[in-house]
């Protein structure tokens, strides 16, 4: 609809015609919403650009200062927002066979793919846990590239906390050539061999849907506003975050689970405004190891756990029964929460030689 539907001229008759099209007041009502909105977050941001200006002036408090006044100006809004009836609302769902490529992020692992649905929707924050070296990393590069080769795939973004992008770049070299990590960074093989790998892998990046890799940032805010930033521009719907341990949260916090907390409370913020699916990569304590009989992990094993299981959609658990001998050992993935389904266990596959899960066999699995 537009403002020619409605006859500015008369204030009496343009009342009268709000009132006889319901639907159209709604249309309006929801346009002066967005117009005050806008000019709020406009007049806070030169605030904060005068702030800025004062030399004395810390970033991070203004940083701070910004974002509150931001959440301030939702806080408003949401107020104003109409509540659907639960018909409408059930109309409205479609089917998911039908949705486009954005909704649902791939998940191309067996097992684990059918108990997610298909794959990780979009407003939920999924938290992998597991020992060190186990594999967390391996599994939130895995998705990205799943993502990026999947005809109803999507764009991606990978937050490293505690790698460099050029260790990050090796970790997606061997997982889009196949080549052994070992053998890439000892050097054991010749130009004739690397080069036209490396770069068949880089022309297979680049068909897909593209891969975004951010490094050097802690600051949970900061990673919060760039990964909005990503959605804005290069329409990114999975964010893989590796991992919570090692961000940091600015503010006065009386204990550590609380400022934990904040940032599972942040990162879930971003999943439900970007309509996104985050991705936290978290460690497990030494529980596990500590227990007599079954070392299988569990929620309670996470850091701090109580507070990211409050959080979290999705809660997975990477477990291996033994030490791996060969290049290929199985490791149980276990879907220990599900906001939206069941939980189970994923049995795959995990190649050391690149450093990434692959779905087992038909033949493997039985």
């Amino acid at each position: 609809m537009t403002s020619s539907l409605v006859d500015w001229t008369s204030p009496v008759l343009f009342v009268h015609q709000l009132r006889a099209q319901p639907g159209l007041a709604a249309l309006y009502a929801r346009a002066i919403r967005r117009a005050w909105q806008l000019r709020e977050v406009v007049q806070r941001c030169h605030r904060t650009v005068g702030d800025a200006c004062d030399l004395g002036a810390d970033p991070g408090e203004i940083i701070v200062r910004l974002t509150r006044a931001l959440e301030g100006i939702d806080e408003a809004s949401a107020t104003d927002r109409e509540a659907l009836r639960e018909g409408d609302l059930l109309r409205a769902i479609e089917n998911p066979a039908d949705q486009s490529s954005g909704v649902k992020v791939p998940v191309r692992l067996g097992e684990l793919g059918y108990l997610l649905g298909g794959g990780l929707d979009g407003g939920t924050l999924t938290v992998v846990g597991a020992r060190p070296s186990c594999g967390k990393t391996s599994l939130g590069l895995g998705l990205c590239v799943h993502a990026s080769r999947a005809v109803n795939g999507c764009a991606s973004l990978i937050v490293s906390v505690e790698m460099a992008t050029g260790q990050v770049g090796m970790r997606l070299l061997t997982m889009r050539s196949g080549l052994a990590v070992q053998r890439v960074r000892a050097g054991d093989m010749g130009v004739d061999e690397f080069n036209p790998t490396r770069n068949k892998a880089a022309v297979e990046a680049d068909q897909g849907f593209p891969v975004f890799v951010l490094d050097g940032v802690r600051d949970a805010r900061a990673i919060a506003a760039y990964a909005r930033r990503c959605v804005r521009r290069h329409g990114v719907r999975l964010i893989i975050i590796d991992y919570l341990g090692l961000c940091t949260m600015p503010g006065d916090y009386d204990r550590h689970d609380l400022r934990i907390g904040a940032m599972t409370g942040l990162f879930k913020s971003l999943a439900l405004d970007t309509d996104t699916a985050v991705v936290l990569l978290a460690q497990l304590n030494r529980g596990p190891e500590n227990r007599q009989g079954d070392q299988r992990p569990r929620m309670a094993d996470l850091r701090d756990s109580g507070i990211i299981e409050q959080d979290a959609d999705n809660v997975i658990l990477i477990h291996r029964e033994r030490e791996p001998s060969g290049d290929a050992c199985d490791t149980t993935l276990i879907l220990d929460k599900q906001r939206q389904g069941q939980t189970g266990n994923a049995i795959v596959q995990y190649h050391r030689p690149t450093m990434q899960y692959r779905a087992r066999h038909v033949e493997a699995a039985q």
